[in-house]
């Protein structure tokens, strides 16, 4: 648990890793003042062994280059906040594979995220490219002009952990933060 400086793609991101309701509230409090309009949440809904068949185990939000990482197998209870964050129509929600995960998220705990886009899909309507839907974020990256490599594979990777090195952190939160990087890009050419 804790907090942790990782670098990708040359951005030093600050991560804070939660298992506490208590935390999971200050952890949104810094995440809150970052969001503005035309400027995504990436998230991302991560289960044990990668088995999207179960409960989840891992929630990831990004904005910026601040993520938080909660670990919902360690809560002891959902906060009424998280719930309310997710839930709320004014943040755009963008991720990769997230059906799944967020149907999970609604049925093992009762949280549910009404404002969610696949970021593919986001791509597809923005960039008039029905082809890119269900494409991956390297990609979608390189389509919007975001140079992006492609994630290393951990074949054994638990995200259900109690402990995580830099090394794990860094792979845990790759996607979610491409998926925010390539979401606000596309937003903001609506507005250019």
């Amino acid at each position: 648990m804790g907090t942790y400086e990782i670098q990708i793609h040359g951005h030093i991101l600050q991560i804070r890793v939660v298992e506490c309701a208590a935390l999971v509230i200050t952890g949104l409090a810094e995440l809150r003042p970052l969001i503005r309009s035309k400027r995504p949440v990436g998230l991302a809904v991560k289960f044990r062994h990668n088995r999207p068949n179960g409960k989840p185990t891992m929630l990831q939000l990004c904005v910026g280059t601040r993520c938080l990482v909660i670990l919902l197998n360690q809560l002891d209870e959902i906060p009424r906040v998280l719930k309310d964050f997710l839930a709320d129509q004014e943040i755009c929600f963008v991720g990769v594979d997230m059906r799944k995960g967020l149907s999970a998220m609604e049925r093992y705990y009762g949280i549910e995220c009404t404002s969610s886009i696949e970021v593919s899909e986001l791509g597809a309507r923005i960039l008039r490219k029905p082809k890119l839907c269900g494409s991956d974020l390297v990609v979608l990256a390189n389509k919007v002009g975001i140079s992006l490599e492609e994630s290393p594979s951990f074949d054994s990777f638990n995200w259900g952990g109690k402990v995580f090195s830099d090394k794990e952190i860094k792979y845990a939160i790759r996607d979610v933060y491409a998926s925010y990087l390539i979401g606000s890009k596309l937003l903001a050419s609506l507005f250019l």
